[in-house]
């Protein structure tokens, strides 16, 4: 497995990006992280995110926090990929093509059929990626994170942010088309002002008016 791991990192150079959102929309520590000065909370369908998932380039993963029995879990599903993987490999290996493959039609051409067990690996190489980028220590656990995991090999661009102390690099996906479902308007600002604000841009630009709430958090304790 470490050899082959090897040889799909230097040849396909996998490099990992996650964009978090959280099941808790109205929590505390969130706005205290991340909108100290005032911000918003936008809630969306789970459903309708993990319907960007593809083998390619995404994956919507649940947030694995590190007890015993999501430990137990991991493994399984790790041990899981890792044998698919192995399958694959000894085909590829060894030039022999099986019967059938879950999921692909079986080419009549042999060296297609073994590119596509390439392509094959490389994906499920990828999903052990995915799955160690879900893995978060027990002291998050409040959160109910869910990431959506993303890889590159370059087929898509890479840009740059910078923040106080890092650049940042990220790439950029689409999700325009997902319907705003209920928005939390964070503690220390005016909840008014805000939502008369929030509905006119809604109706303004032609998308239905989410359940708009003020936040049930305190700054003040």
């Amino acid at each position: 497995m470490e050899e082959l791991l090897g040889y799909f990192i230097s040849d396909h150079k996998p490099d990992i990006y996650a964009a978090s959102f959280s099941r808790r929309g109205d929590l505390l520590s969130q706005w205290r992280g991340y909108a100290p000065n005032g911000g918003l909370s936008f809630g969306i369908e789970l459903d309708r995110l993990k319907s960007i998932d593809d083998d390619r380039f995404y994956h919507v993963e649940e947030c694995i926090y590190d007890d015993v029995k999501s430990h137990l879990k991991s493994k399984i599903k790790a041990r899981e990929l890792v044998q698919v993987i192995l399958d694959k490999a000894t085909y590829l290996k060894t030039g022999q093509i099986p019967d059938h493959s879950e999921g692909v039609e079986i080419s009549n051409n042999k060296m297609a059929r073994l590119r596509e067990l390439d392509s094959e690996i490389a994906k499920n190489i990828f999903k052990l990626y995915a799955l160690s980028a879900s893995i978060k220590d027990n002291s998050f656990s409040e959160e109910q994170e869910v990431r959506i995991i993303s890889h590159l090999l370059g087929e898509r661009e890479v840009c740059f942010r910078a923040t106080d102390k890092l650049l940042i690099p990220y790439t950029s996906f689409g999700i325009e088309d997902i319907e705003i479902k209920k928005i939390y308007v964070s503690p220390g600002i005016d909840f008014e002002l805000n939502y008369n604000s929030i509905v006119k841009y809604f109706m303004i630009n032609g998308r239905p008016v989410p359940d708009i709430c003020p936040s049930s958090s305190s700054y003040r304790g």
